[in-house]
């Protein structure tokens, strides 16, 4: 078997019990596409067992009831193009470093799923990315608030393959660097950053701004954030 499909639609809102996930899965010896997005699996971990399905290029699993540390494990599937894992609930932890290393990956969905602290620098590494969401992190656990970071983002600017980046309520307001860094994005055709915090940071831009600033598009970024939200 190469595709297993168990994905649900739960756009309604209705959380549908999506039972154990079962170790079986290990015998499924070239399995590429795995889609369990959509169930409910209670708030428990994801399987640490899932990282030994070597063979995977597809792996979904958005809003289906996650929570707690991510296993590391996850970084062995050196293969996978595409992982998903928005709109769950991680409760305040961070991105983990071990995302960076997974090269193959396209596809990266981190959004909406509790994530806090600074956005680790390994994902530069992932040369090949396409579209990377990390909106909307942020909240409440435990009586603290919590939110997505991005104090440097040195390592975006390797990513020159990237099309789409939505970055919408992450914290920005220690990112000085961020026109210059988006400047040099070559393929970058979608840019969402909405609620970044950037009112005091457009003050302090400095005069000598356009030196750097490579293209109308950028341009129309600084004026459209300044009046309150911008989507490419």
């Amino acid at each position: 078997m190469a595709d297993l499909e168990m994905g649900r639609d739960r756009s309604d809102g209705e959380e549908v019990e999506g039972g154990k996930i079962n170790p079986s899965l290990l015998d499924l010896k070239h399995l590429h596409y795995l889609d369990l997005s959509g169930n409910y699996f209670g708030r428990i971990r994801i399987p640490s067992f899932i990282g030994s399905i070597g063979s995977l290029r597809y792996l979904n699993l958005s809003n289906a009831g996650f929570s707690g540390a991510i296993p590391h494990q996850l970084g062995n599937l050196t293969m996978m193009r595409y992982l998903d894992l928005s709109s769950n609930h991680f409760e305040g932890i961070r991105i983990p470093s071990f995302i960076g290393p997974i090269g193959s990956l396209r596809c990266l969905g981190l959004s909406n799923a509790g994530f806090s602290g600074a956005i680790p620098y390994q994902l530069g590494n992932l040369t090949m990315m396409r579209y990377l969401g990390l909106h909307r992190n942020l909240g409440m656990f435990l009586g603290s608030e919590f939110q997505l970071r991005g104090d440097n983002l040195h390592w975006v600017s390797g990513l020159l393959l990237l099309q789409h980046l939505d970055m919408s309520l992450v914290n920005l307001s220690k990112s000085l660097d961020w026109v210059e860094v988006i400047s040099t994005l070559p393929s970058l055709v979608e840019l969402q950053l909405r609620g970044c915090d950037f009112n005091i940071l457009l003050l302090q831009l400095p005069l000598t701004l356009h030196h750097y600033i490579s293209s109308t598009f950028l341009i129309a970024i600084l004026h459209r954030l300044y009046l309150g939200g911008f989507i490419v």
